[in-house]
């Protein structure tokens, strides 16, 4: 596993209440509390390092006339894209399917840019030291990277083309063939608490220039992460007799860390306006690591009959109302883990 420390910016232009001074002029505190609200902007890193897998391949099983097959969960991607591409090799077909391996490997959704709002309590030790505790909400949604649509759409289209190719070589009637891509969520932002200590670099003057280091916690909040929905469906009868109706389905969603701990660093300018107000400004990174999971799940295809009988290797589908209906793959797909990419 491989964990990247990433710096996310910070910039707070606050205008508040701050500790009075003893004049106009300067001079030590002499209140030891101050309250301050604040707002500026965030702009967070993503890096594009990590690791990634797809699902091995599935077990071998023996279709009902003896021909060689293997359990897949999506004909989308991974194996089963490969399985039917080399079933419609074997039929002579031109059509393939393009899988989904590309988008599903690298991370499919991006950190972006966003308004911060907060407030801090800052308790004075010194003239020079004071300790802070700030709490803050960053509008910064987790979505989907700008070429997802079309990044998902060869695969969305050629399961289409790949299908009815494969349907094209048989004996099945009235073959209707359709593939549906849906791209949805990336609402919501980050809460982030932290405690530092403010270290004045100059004491007596009105305007002040502090280093600030400390640790936090970066809480994240969505209410729909981002996904991608692929939902394929083929229908037909076999000899005009046996109906096939199936649905392949796959999410593809970023799952980020809920919370995670990060350290501060960082500095600014305080100016006392007036022995009870001021206004500072100020650059903080919060260095964080991070995991990023990229999940697939719900893969679902059935077996009932040989599609067709000369394919090598073949595929065998279940009618859904069959009593004894299965799944060709596990019920889930397993994790498509990434690294390192800030949530």
């Amino acid at each position: 596993m491989i964990k990247r420390v990433v710096p996310a910016m910070i910039v707070w232009m606050a205008a508040a209440p701050v500790a009075a001074q003893s004049g106009a002029t300067g001079g030590p505190r002499t209140l030891k509390w101050s309250i301050e609200v604040h707002g500026g902007a965030n702009a967070p890193t993503n890096p594009s390092g990590g690791t990634s897998a797809l699902p091995p391949p599935g077990v071998t099983f023996s279709t009902l006339v003896g021909r060689d097959s293997r359990r897949v969960p999506s004909w989308y991607f991974g194996d089963g894209a490969s399985l039917l591409n080399q079933i419609a090799q074997s039929l002579f077909t031109s059509a393939r399917i393009t899988p989904l391996d590309d988008f599903a490997r690298a991370p499919i959704a991006r950190r972006r840019t966003g308004a911060s709002v907060g407030a801090r309590l800052t308790r004075t030790l010194s003239p020079r030291f004071s300790v802070e505790l700030a709490v803050d909400y960053h509008a910064a949604p987790l979505r989907l990277r700008d070429d997802a649509t079309s990044a998902v759409e060869p695969t969305r289209a050629s399961f289409v083309t790949a299908w009815n190719a494969i349907l094209a070589t048989g004996p099945f009637f009235t073959p209707l063939v359709t593939s549906k891509m849906t791209p949805s969520g990336g609402r919501g932002g980050q809460y982030v608490t932290t405690g530092v200590l403010n270290v004045a670099l100059t004491t007596g003057r009105r305007t002040t220039p502090y280093a600030s280091v400390g640790a936090g916690m970066i809480s994240a909040r969505s209410s729909a992460q981002p996904r991608v929905d692929l939902i394929g469906n083929y229908q037909f009868q076999i000899l005009g007799v046996v109906p096939i109706n199936e649905t392949d389905s796959i999410h593809i969603r970023a799952d980020t860390s809920a919370h995670r701990a990060a350290a501060v660093i960082g500095g600014g300018v305080e100016f006392a306006a007036s022995p009870r107000w001021g206004i500072r400004v100020d650059a903080r990174d919060l260095l964080s690591g991070n995991r990023t999971s990229t999940r697939g799940c719900d893969g679902d295809a059935r077996v009932h009959h040989r599609v067709p009988d000369d394919a090598k290797p073949a595929v065998q589908h279940r009618e859904r109302r069959h009593l004894h209906a299965e799944r060709i793959g596990d019920p889930g797909i397993p994790d498509l883990q990434r690294h390192g990419y800030p949530a």
